[in-house]
């Protein structure tokens, strides 16, 4: 689903989810006066797109409320735009859970760019296995806490002016496991110091290169047994986690819904395999063309109010190609049907298998 350009005079302008789950979904331009810009959750959000969403006061991409779980999501380019603002992607004064997701380039003019949090009184907020780079802010551009939060296995890096802050004489951050550019005198003593070598992060890929010091860096814990990363790898290879929101498995491919795609079936032009240029794909072009759907990828998506999924791949040029890795459940002859459109004659493409 794509739940677009609503607003809410307090909190979630696309969607309160006081119970219950919301699931592959993407949430974007959204507006809330007061926090949530996105999303207001004491639920469960899993497996979403959190994207260019504004809130005046709190939590651009969403505000997280007690018991409420975010879950492999990616979390990008949101904002919250008063002067005291507090969480460009996510605020949670709460004892919710924020795992396996990606919060970059989001932003604010006060605290916590990346995510806002803390609480006085266990049980803590709790950060884990999440990627948080590239996001700014006035203080705290990764992180801001006022009060006590927990980080475990994370990556805090490239964020502007700084990566983690916390209100002094209110409590602290205890991070454990975390890849940081700067080891905490106290509460940090399984930290390690980066820089984490990510694949490509100008193009805006955040996974693990082969040789990152966040292979098998992190603590092993119960969930993560039936547990897929952001990408749709098993969250453990190798007997242990690593640390940040994809795990290396060998190779850096995933998968945009967390599972391969099912034949027979639709598939999706713009939801190619994960993992950047050269592995998921080749553009020859940097930026995304039409800034549509995947806007940190090379890929040209616009919008189509015609397809399937309201989004279609253009300016494509010769030599340019996609993969995607599909699972067939049962074996036999398949038909291939695909809705493509040239400004000219003699195009053409190729399926290869």
């Amino acid at each position: 689903c794509e739940i677009t350009e609503n607003s809410a005079e307090h909190g979630g302008g696309a969607v309160v989810l006081d119970e219950g789950r919301l699931e592959h979904c993407e949430l974007s331009r959204n507006w809330a006066r007061s926090s949530g810009g996105g999303a207001y959750v004491a639920g469960t959000v899993k497996n979403c797109r959190i994207v260019q969403n504004v809130s005046s006061f709190y939590g651009g991409g969403a505000s997280l409320s007690s018991g409420g779980l975010i879950d492999g999501c990616e979390i990008d380019a949101n904002s919250v735009t008063s002067r005291w603002a507090s969480g460009g992607g996510v605020y949670n004064y709460s004892d919710g859970t924020l795992r396996n997701s990606l919060l970059t380039r989001n932003q604010t003019t006060g605290y916590g760019g990346g995510i806002f949090l803390g609480v006085y009184n266990p049980p803590y907020p709790l950060v884990e296995n999440c990627t948080i780079a590239d996001n700014s802010a006035q203080a705290g551009a990764g992180i801001y806490s006022m009060g006590w939060a927990e980080v475990r296995n994370g990556i805090v890096y490239d964020n502007s002016p700084d990566a983690y802050r916390y209100q002094p004489g209110d409590g602290n951050i205890i991070f454990a496991n975390t890849c940081l550019p700067a080891i905490p005198q106290v509460y940090g003593e399984t930290c390690f110091l980066g820089p984490p070598k990510f694949l490509a992060r100008e193009v805006g890929v955040y996974r693990l290169a082969g040789d990152s010091p966040c292979l098998n860096r992190g603590a092993n814990r119960d969930w993560m047994g039936t547990s897929a990363d952001l990408g749709g790898t098993a969250r453990i290879v190798g007997g242990t986690v690593d640390a940040g929101a994809y795990e290396y498995g060998g190779s850096a491919v995933g998968y945009p819904g967390g599972h391969p795609l099912s034949l027979p079936g639709t598939v999706e032009m713009e939801d190619f395999n994960c993992g950047g240029p050269g592995l998921a794909y080749k553009d020859l072009t940097l930026a995304n063309e039409g800034g549509q759907y995947r806007p940190r990828e090379s890929v040209d998506i616009s919008r189509d109010s015609g397809a399937g999924n309201r989004h279609a791949i253009g300016w494509t040029k010769a030599g340019e190609w996609l993969e995607y890795t599909v699972n067939v459940v049962s074996s036999g002859t398949y038909a291939a049907e695909v809705g493509v459109a040239a400004v000219g004659a003699g195009g053409q493409f190729r399926m290869l298998f």
